[in-house]
């Protein structure tokens, strides 16, 4: 066959199969645009975009309603007939508990004592202050013993004179052989490493050791005589008057560098004879760790030397949160002797007892009305106006933002965690507690039904033995019925 009629074969052939192909795919059998369908409508077009149209809605505080004098005046009045009944009944010898039941087979139980008229009343200091206002007092100026409410006044000295933001150094120095730990404030370190999300224990000895024996290492110093420099504050007495009283189990040594405040374990009210020693016991422990061998231990002033490493406390604020909440009577004494020596004064107790009526002038509070002993309130002769409170929880200026977050709140946390249950002032009672064996108090703010805060201050003083559970539950009542208010 020729060159020709294959062509004409081969086209012939491709000419069948495409007409085959186009013949089934018209009628659907093969893939194809081919068809015998009658053609699809276009799809029904998607209706445009609309933007919805809101309705405009406006957000306001709710309306807060205006306190009632008068009700607040009753409500005082309330409290001091509540106290007074209590006391009358505890100096006749009741201590206000309810009378044993009748047991079946005995006779006629006695009668409860009955109140004792003639009892020495005790005395009450109070005031309710909304906007600037006094809304019901009773002998507001009068000073009686506030017990732990007194930290208020120590918040409010560290916080002016210090500051919120301000962070207590701890830090190491070397020379002649001899490295110096020096501490200025910190009570509350951490014995190995530092934890920066928490306040007790937020600057570590483990971490001040290690970074000083890298700086040792590199001048090529392996053995050191170690030196703790406590002088940045006086001597650690024991204030006289907490020893009088016999209230020195309350309170550790006052020193500018302690672990957890001297604490025993974390146990509550349970110090180190000389939490300065274990600061310094743990520290050569730590500086063995790394590779630095202590030939000695000292405490006393050190010479200038250069600065190696140092460490810092969590801010100022935090401290105070961890000292108004739990009430500790170490770190109330430690942040005022840390003000008196900012504020160039000797940090002893009556350094700090200088400082604090400079700051209380300084906020238009009468001398007269603030005659603490001590920074901590375990002095039963300091004596504080329920008005002087109610002005240094109502003091301006950023410094004293941090003290309401720090008070405790009822039902909730610190020393009030386990009052208020069931009340309306659950949540909504923020007060500094005061407790000693003859005085009660409670300072802060109550946030009214409307959501009205009212600022305020409560100190019942001098009752008889056996009242003070009665005393409390009518200071609770009293704080309660506040909080109830519209």
């Amino acid at each position: 066959m020729g060159r020709k009629a294959v062509v004409t074969v081969l086209v012939s052939t491709f000419l069948v199969a495409v007409g085959a192909y186009g013949t089934a795919d018209t009628f659907d059998k093969v893939p194809g645009i081919l068809t015998t369908k009658p053609p699809v409508s276009d799809p029904q077009r998607l209706p445009a975009f609309k933007p919805l149209r809101l309705a405009k809605v406006t957000f306001s505080k709710p309306q807060e309603t205006p306190v009632d004098a008068q009700k607040v005046a009753a409500i005082l009045n309330t409290l001091k007939t509540d106290v007074d009944t209590v006391n009358a009944t505890a100096a006749s010898g009741n201590n206000g508990t309810k009378p044993p039941e009748k047991k079946e087979g005995e006779g006629a139980l006695p009668p409860p004592p009955s109140p004792n008229p003639a009892a020495t009343p005790a005395k009450i200091s109070a005031l309710v202050r909304a906007d600037g206002k006094d809304l019901g007092a009773i002998n507001p100026k009068e000073t009686l013993v506030p017990a732990s409410s007194t930290k208020l006044v120590a918040a409010a000295t560290a916080l002016k004179i210090l500051g919120p933001n301000y962070r207590f150094p701890t830090y190491t120095t070397y020379s002649d052989g001899t490295l110096n730990l020096i501490g200025e404030g910190d009570m509350l370190l951490s014995s190995g490493k530092g934890q920066a999300r928490l306040t007790n224990g937020h600057a570590g000895l483990g971490d001040l050791a290690a970074a000083t024996a890298a700086k040792l290492k590199k001048e090529k110093v392996g053995s050191v005589r170690l030196n703790i420099d406590t002088t940045y504050y006086g001597k650690p007495d024991t204030h006289p008057d907490w020893t009088e009283e016999g209230n020195t189990e309350f309170v550790g040594k006052i020193v500018p560098l302690a672990i957890d405040t001297g604490r025993i374990d974390g146990t509550q009210y349970r110090y180190y004879d000389d939490p300065v020693q274990v600061v310094a016991t743990e520290f050569a422990h730590r500086l063995t760790e790394a590779g630095i061998t202590v030939s000695e231990t000292t405490q006393s002033k050190a010479k200038e030397g250069e600065r190696l490493a140092s460490v810092q406390s969590a801010p100022l604020a935090a401290v105070i949160h961890e000292t108004l909440k739990d009430s500790d009577n170490t770190l109330a004494e430690g942040i005022c002797h840390a003000a008196a020596a900012k504020a160039g004064q000797p940090a002893t107790f009556a350094g700090a007892d200088k400082v604090v009526q400079s700051v209380i002038a300084n906020l238009k509070i009468p001398r007269a009305e603030v005659a603490n002993r001590d920074c901590s309130g375990l002095s039963e002769k300091g004596r504080i106006s329920a008005d002087a409170f109610v002005k240094i929880l109502e003091s301006s200026g950023p410094e004293m933002h941090s003290i309401p977050s720090a008070l405790p709140v009822a039902s909730l946390d610190g020393t009030l965690h386990d009052r208020f249950f069931d009340t309306e002032g659950a949540g909504v009672v923020r007060a500094k507690t005061g407790t000693l064996s003859h005085s009660r108090s409670l300072s802060g703010y109550i946030t009214t039904r409307s959501g009205k805060r009212l600022t305020f201050a409560i100190i019942v003083d001098g009752y008889a033995s056996g009242a003070a559970g009665g005393v409390i539950e009518a200071v609770d009542k009293a704080a309660t019925a506040l909080a109830a208010l519209p």
